[in-house]
């Protein structure tokens, strides 16, 4: 819920609990022995119909649409977030997935969903490193003319240790 809409829930709660308050301090003041005059008493009424027609049932009001409104929001970026998993898991390799999470942590509308995005970047944060040294080691030795036998053989290990990080995170399903 976005700091607006709970500035406006409690100014709702605290508008619609004051005529509360009142009916307390009338009871109370009636259990004391205490007595309100009919002109006094016909005020309050007025006041109070006024009071909850015109602010406390408005308020109300915007509790339960921003109810809806959230619950609609939320539905909404679930439906997005399918579609993001979808994509992340399509993915070629780390280097994508990180692409990925990099941009959706930094343009995704909702606060709760940028979140997750934030935190998958964490995740995958200590995968992609070491990803990108292994890719900077493979360019260092194939950029040299003449690789010694320790050299091709340090460049073979490379190569088999990215393959990992060069695969998609699904393995599509078999055609029968």
């Amino acid at each position: 819920m976005d700091p607006a809409s709970q500035i406006i829930n409690t100014l709702g709660l605290i508008y619609v609990g004051l005529p509360l308050i009142v009916l307390v301090i009338g009871v109370i003041m009636w259990i004391f022995g205490k007595t309100i005059s009919k002109e006094m008493f016909e005020k309050i009424i007025e006041i109070g119909k006024w009071y909850l027609v015109s602010v406390a049932l408005v308020f109300a009001v915007r509790i339960i649409d921003t109810g809806f409104s959230d619950r609609e929001t939320g539905m909404k970026e679930m439906q997005v977030y399918d579609t993001y998993v979808e994509t992340i898991l399509q993915a070629d390799n780390i280097e994508a997935r990180w692409l990925l999470a990099e941009y959706f942590a930094a343009v995704t509308p909702t606060e709760r969903l940028r979140y997750r995005w934030i935190e998958y970047k964490d995740t995958i944060k200590e995968a992609y490193e070491e990803f990108k040294r292994l890719r900077d080691k493979e360019k260092e030795l194939e950029a040299k003319v003449e690789l010694s036998t320790k050299e091709r053989k340090e460049l073979e290990d490379v190569r088999k240790n990215m393959v990992p990080f060069k695969t998609k995170l699904l393995v599509p399903a078999l055609v029968q």
